[in-house]
């Protein structure tokens, strides 16, 4: 029994004993296992922070590559601004490209054009202002083209722009309708080389050289039957007395005065193949100067009327061409105004005469128009 009992009671106290090793070791197990989970916690965390630190670095190297970006973006416009500029021509405006550079291209903008406007005036203003210096204007130069344009006769010309150059000057643009300075403008320098370089010259061939002298043959200067291009030295001499008769400046030049000039008296209603008042007033004109015999002059200038006006032309040296020109309308007013004396030939004359008759001066049976060598000395004898 009490073998029994020593039995039991050590199997009982081994029981005790196992059980209370099994729950150590029940109790080891669950602290190894939180210290497992622990350190599991701590390496997540770690992770954590490791992936955490990854995602910073990752935004800080994205920023920088923003900035790049934004930094070569930068550059990429300043280069097109800098190209713009080129292109466009912009001296003197290449500006830095900031977030301010449009307020400082307005202002830049705005004093180029300010002084673009200022130069331009002072660019005008020099061109309407006299320059003799003579790295600027050659006097003499424009003395002698002067002398061939016919406004001078300087033998040897200096170098002064004198008082006589200036009147010279204001009397070349007084002719051609320019604005009278006497000072060699540029406008005054630009009509002489105008002038100078016309193809109406001597030893030049143009068509309108033939057209010219056609009409210098019409008006009696020329007898040319067939007119060619060529503008040679009796065009020359033709212009020359063209110019001379009508009172133009003598240059032996087809210049615009000259060509002017053809072409109003060549496109009068005086002259044959027109109607106009003007032909009824001279025809009356040429009956009173016995060089026609209408009763009634009509408005019509006909052939009948510019063989009158030849017949008056040659009688006095004028150009016999038929057209009644001015040189021709002043000769007759002459003749219309002066009072009956020896050569005339006018409707007066017959009164005169009639007169000398009645007062036993004079003897003739029909007085005419002709105031000649008789009719002087019967008035002479009448005056005594």
């Amino acid at each position: 029994t009490i073998f029994v009992f020593t039995v039991i009671f050590s199997l009982s106290l081994s029981n005790l004993y196992a059980e209370e090793n099994l729950s150590n070791i029940e109790n080891q197990n669950e602290e190894n296992n939180e210290y497992i989970d622990e350190e599991k916690d701590l390496d997540a965390e770690t992770s954590d922070e490791e992936d955490q630190i990854s995602d910073e670095s990752t935004d800080i190297q994205n920023a920088n590559d923003e900035d790049k970006v934004t930094d070569d973006k930068h550059s990429e416009t300043d280069e097109e601004l800098n190209n713009k500029d080129s292109d466009e021509g912009f001296e003197n405006n290449q500006e830095e490209t900031n977030l301010d550079v449009n307020e400082e291209e307005t202002s830049s903008e705005e004093d180029i054009e300010e002084d673009l406007v200022t130069k331009q005036a002072e660019i005008n203003e020099q061109q309407t202002e006299v320059n003799s210096e003579d790295d600027e204007l050659d006097v003499v130069e424009l003395k002698e083209n002067l002398v061939k344009l016919g406004f001078a006769n300087w033998d040897n010309p200096d170098d002064q722009l004198n008082d006589e150059t200036k009147a010279v000057l204001s009397e070349f643009q007084s002719y051609y309708q320019l604005n009278v300075t006497g000072e060699p403008t540029e406008e005054t320098l630009a009509k002489i080389d105008d002038i100078l370089s016309t193809k109406l010259q001597n030893g030049f061939r143009s068509e309108e050289a033939k057209i010219m002298k056609e009409k210098l043959v019409k008006l009696s200067f020329a007898n040319w039957s067939n007119p060619t291009t060529l503008y040679a030295s009796e065009t020359e001499a033709a212009v020359r007395a063209f110019q001379n008769y009508y009172g133009l400046v003598v240059n032996g030049i087809g210049d615009e005065a000259t060509l002017n000039k053809l072409n109003e008296i060549l496109s009068t209603p005086l002259q044959s193949g027109y109607y106009s008042e003007e032909a009824k007033v001279l025809k009356e004109k040429l009956v009173f100067l016995d060089f026609a015999d209408w009763d009634n002059p009509n408005t019509f200038y006909a052939s009948q009327t510019e063989a009158a006006v030849k017949q008056l032309q040659s009688k006095y040296g004028l150009k016999a061409h038929g057209i009644a020109d001015e040189v021709t309308l002043a000769k007759v007013e002459e003749l219309m105004s002066m009072d009956p004396q020896k050569g005339l030939y006018r409707q007066d004359v017959i009164e005169l005469k009639e007169k000398l008759v009645s007062l036993d001066f004079a003897s003739w049976s029909n007085p005419n128009t002709y105031f000649g060598p008789q009719t002087e000395a019967a008035v002479k004898e009448f005056q005594a």
